[in-house]
């Protein structure tokens, strides 16, 4: 594979694992923000719960209708928070089993509640309604009946009655409903004697509306409930308690869920990271080795052809598919040209010695030749001189 090639399949591998780390991260992150928003979630509904309980605990403690209006919308918002939270955790992957059953002990509380808002609307949510006004308005009847008989011993009998009347309803005992039903029969059998003859019949008819009111009183408040863990007071607590139970617990499981999420997510991401980080590690090292490592052949081959004798039957190595290869392929062929015309001109220069020294030896002959000549002219001159003479003396 040539370099170029590799260093695209490193850059391609790079953007791939980038690719996987940004889409884990973003999956991660997801889930992470669903896991985060469903513990904002869990405190939402935790706190929904204590808002409906506080509610619930002023109207019983003020009979303010205005709580019971408060209470509805808390539960409203309750279930509500309840189905965004379910819905958070299905995008989280976390389970929440116990959803319906929450649901139906809500329910169950809500319906209660409702049952106890409407039996003590019957009792009267103050002076002016109910059971509690038709009673008053009786006590008042027969107190104002007995004042105008001047009746020292009436008087007293409506007093212990009225004190057991307020302390049933401060108390909530029915021991205090006891004794105003046994005062209340005491003060019959008084009306009953002769000197009561004239006002028995009005002050009697005062007096069973008295009790007729107090009696429906009574009912409806054991009813409601006579303390926390009576009537329908007990079976709201009761449901109350087991939704915070089942809240509580499901919380519990919920956090330790969530946190469970957030620390898978935060080893998968730093696996994923180091995993990443390894491979590509792995890949640059490889790559540049194998790189360098055939560069470094190339540039040692290159040294010793310029430091040493110029020796150019030295060749670069041309295994593999790469730029180098081809490199040393061309470097090669360069050589190799050269070496050729290096051979031819050697050849000529062979060619050029042996005709120069055959070229010297003819010279030399040559130079034989013409010293031997000189010697002949010079005998020839010496020879016409001498007959250059004699012809003198003949002529003399």
């Amino acid at each position: 594979m040539s370099i170029k090639r590799t260093l695209h399949c490193m850059v391609i591998i790079l953007i791939l694992a980038m690719i996987a780390m940004m889409t884990s991260s973003h999956y991660f992150i997801g889930k992470i923000q669903a896991v985060l928003n469903a513990s904002q979630l869990v405190y939402m509904v935790e706190a929904d719960m204590l808002a409906m309980r506080k509610d619930e605990k002023d109207f019983l403690a003020h009979k303010d209708i205005e709580y019971k209006e408060k209470f509805d919308s808390k539960f409203n918002q309750f279930h509500t928070d309840l189905q965004a939270l379910n819905i958070t955790l299905a995008n989280a992957d976390i389970s929440f089993d116990n959803l319906p059953t929450l649901k139906s002990i809500t329910n169950d509380y809500n319906s209660i509640f409702n049952e106890v808002v409407s039996i003590q609307q019957k009792i009267g949510l103050n002076k002016s309604s109910g059971f509690y006004h038709s009673l008053l308005t009786a006590a008042h009847e027969l107190e104002t009946q007995i004042n105008r008989l001047d009746d020292a011993q009436l008087r007293v009998q409506l007093l212990l009655l009225r004190r057991q009347e307020k302390d049933f309803m401060l108390h909530r005992q029915n021991i205090y409903a006891d004794a105003f039903t046994e005062r209340l029969k005491h003060m019959q059998d008084q009306l009953s004697l002769p000197e009561y003859s004239t006002v028995r019949t009005k002050l009697t008819s005062v007096l069973e509306q008295y009790q007729e009111s107090f009696n429906h009183f009574v009912s409806l408040s054991r009813q409601e409930g006579l303390t926390d863990n009576q009537g329908l007071i007990g079976k709201l607590r009761s449901s109350i308690k087991k939704s915070e139970t089942i809240l509580a617990e499901e919380a519990s499981q919920l956090k330790s869920q969530i946190s469970q999420a957030q620390d898978e997510a935060k080893s998968f991401l730093l696996i994923l990271g180091i995993g990443i980080t390894i491979v590509i590690s792995t890949l640059v090292v490889y790559f540049a080795n194998r790189i360098s490592g055939r560069l470094s052949q190339v540039t040692k081959t290159m040294n010793e052809i310029s430091n040493g004798d110029g020796d150019l039957c030295v060749t670069l190595d041309t295994k593999g598919n790469d730029e180098i290869a081809e490199l040393g392929l061309a470097f090669n062929t360069f050589v190799g040209k050269i070496h050729s015309t290096v051979n031819v001109v050697a050849s000529s220069v062979l060619q050029l010695a042996s005709t120069t020294e055959e070229m010297s030896a003819v010279m030399e002959q040559a130079k034989t030749g013409a010293f031997k000549q000189q010697q002949d002219v010079n005998e020839i001159a010496v020879v016409m001189e001498e007959m250059n003479a004699a012809v003198q003396e003949v002529k003399q």
